[in-house]
């Protein structure tokens, strides 16, 4: 256990940081240092208690959904000026440095009190700050003692399937060759008539004339193995490469090509059987988009007008009642079919606040833990959250006609924009539950990072491997580099078809 007591200093500049020192950190910097939150720039409009603050964590694990962070009741009312500094005495004790980047545990002991530190608490090096302006911070790893540098590994040189096994026929065809002139020196030597010779004054009973026998017919048969073998190899995939730089459809919505760093890319992807994911973001880009929902037996429908990429944005709801074989286009009275607002029928229904339609809209931009920034050049407003679907829910929520523009702690400021009822309304949050997925039915094996420990012991990991292969989609919630890695190397070893990481 690793212990700070209390001589704090306030500091800003990352060559003076040390552990046991209080730092202020700003909106959007990167941590050169782990520390605990002590007090964030964050209070509703009654001066209440808020204590979060909101970090971005994709330099560290790929995820680009923010995570809140909240400090302690005690310190978040500390005044950090040079006299209340002197009066606070704070002891913390916590656990020694170590790779696991969602877990830290320690004690915190303000003015003879002790509080439990936990990861909600915990603000990792390389994360970013976002969604608050400023937050107090306590460093409690620097250097090479943070989790990232504990994670730490030097880079090494890959060879791709193609290359390995072409090293390994390149070895075998050595050692024939080897072969081969290890027996033709042996029957030159014993066989040929040394007595025919013997005119042109060469000395045969030399020591040396085996080896130098030995290295002639090496030479003469150098061509076994082609000289010219990997510069043909890999010009061929070079050029291959290229192919997929050229192809056109391959780009991205901003016309931007698919870029081939390694010339070994064309022949590692001809073999990939298996394809590994860490999150479902990297395949679909989190790109979620509202389709239909069901309100009392009738189904609403969204009609989109033009492919969405950023966002969810409804053109049309149709109603669809429960046993018609038809859909039914409901809009405004004073609109054409073929001039359909943002959303018609469905916000006619929010004039009524009792209507299960008002009901469903009013949860799905209630219930949720996004919170709102906005951009301070356009003033536009974007939504941020841990989990992507919220965020889509929230704006459906919006183009139905129920917009979220505020959260300030426990306080959700909301607004119903339909035709007559223009006006603000504020909710407040009684309990959040943890944001989680529970599927009974699918077939999956479903392993948090805890967990993944265990399986992956020796004495575990291959009856982990074996039922995993028995199922259809294996996912792994919150696991660490290392613990990816460690899959990935399991697969490997235990299948022997190509597999693809991501």
């Amino acid at each position: 256990m690793s212990e700070h007591t209390k001589s704090p200093r306030i500091s800003q500049t990352p060559s003076t940081r040390r552990t046991d020192g209080i730092i202020l950190a700003s909106s959007e910097e990167n941590g050169t240092h782990e520390a605990i939150n002590l007090d964030p720039e964050q209070f509703d409009d009654m001066m209440n208690f808020a204590g979060s603050c909101f970090i971005d964590t994709s330099n560290l694990d790929g995820e680009a959904n923010l995570k809140s962070r909240e400090s302690l009741r005690a310190t978040a009312k500390f005044d950090f000026d040079k006299t209340s500094r002197d009066n606070t005495k704070y002891f913390i004790k916590c656990e020694q440095p170590d790779q696991d980047l969602y877990r830290f545990a320690g004690n915190m002991s303000v003015d003879s009190k002790m509080y439990s530190l936990s990861e909600k608490q915990f603000v990792p090096r390389g994360s970013t700050l976002m969604n608050t302006k400023w937050i107090m911070m306590l460093v409690v790893y620097t250097g090479h003692d943070t989790k990232v540098m504990k994670n730490a590994r030097a880079a090494h040189h890959k060879l791709s399937h193609l290359e390995i096994r072409m090293s390994h026929t390149v070895v075998f065809v050595f050692f024939i060759q080897v072969i081969l002139c290890a027996i033709a020196a042996c029957v030159h030597h014993f066989h040929f008539d040394s007595i025919v010779l013997e005119h042109v004054g060469d000395d045969h009973s030399s020591p040396s004339e085996p080896v130098l026998l030995f290295l002639s017919f090496v030479v003469l048969m150098n061509t076994l193995i082609p000289i010219s073998l990997v510069v043909t190899v890999e010009i061929i995939k070079t050029v291959h490469a290229k192919f997929i730089t050229w192809d056109n459809k391959m780009r991205n919505s901003n016309g931007e090509g698919a870029m081939a760093n390694t010339s070994s890319l064309t022949d590692e992807l001809g073999q990939v059987k298996y394809i590994f994911t860490d999150k479902t973001g990297t395949l679909t880009q989190n790109q979620m988009v509202f389709r239909k929902c069901s309100v009392g037996g009738t189904i609403y429908v969204a009609k989109h007008k033009r492919p969405l990429l950023s966002g969810v944005s409804i053109s049309s709801l149709d109603a669809l009642g429960a046993g018609s074989t038809a859909p039914t286009t409901f809009h405004s009275e004073d609109s054409q079919p073929s001039e359909l607002p943002t959303v018609s029928y469905f916000r006619r229904l929010l004039k009524n606040l009792d209507s299960r339609e008002s009901h469903l809209a009013l949860a799905m931009s209630l219930c949720h833990t996004v919170v709102c920034e906005y951009d301070r050049s356009t003033g536009a407003l974007s939504y941020n959250s841990d989990s992507p679907d919220e965020c889509a829910l929230v704006r459906c929520a919006e183009a139905m006609g129920v917009r979220l523009f505020e959260r300030c702690g426990h306080k959700l400021y909301i607004a119903i924009t339909e035709e007559d009822r223009h006006g603000s309304h504020v909710k407040t949050v009684t309990y959040t539950l943890t944001f989680q997925i529970l599927r009974v039915e699918n077939q999956a094996v479903l392993i948090d990072g805890s967990a993944l420990t265990l399986a992956l012991l020796p004495t575990n990991r291959h009856n982990l491997l074996k039922l995993a292969l028995q199922s259809a989609t294996v996912i792994v919630c919150r696991a660490s580099p290392i613990q990816k890695a460690l899959v990935v190397e399991l697969v490997k070893a235990g299948v022997p078809d190509v597999t693809l990481a991501v």
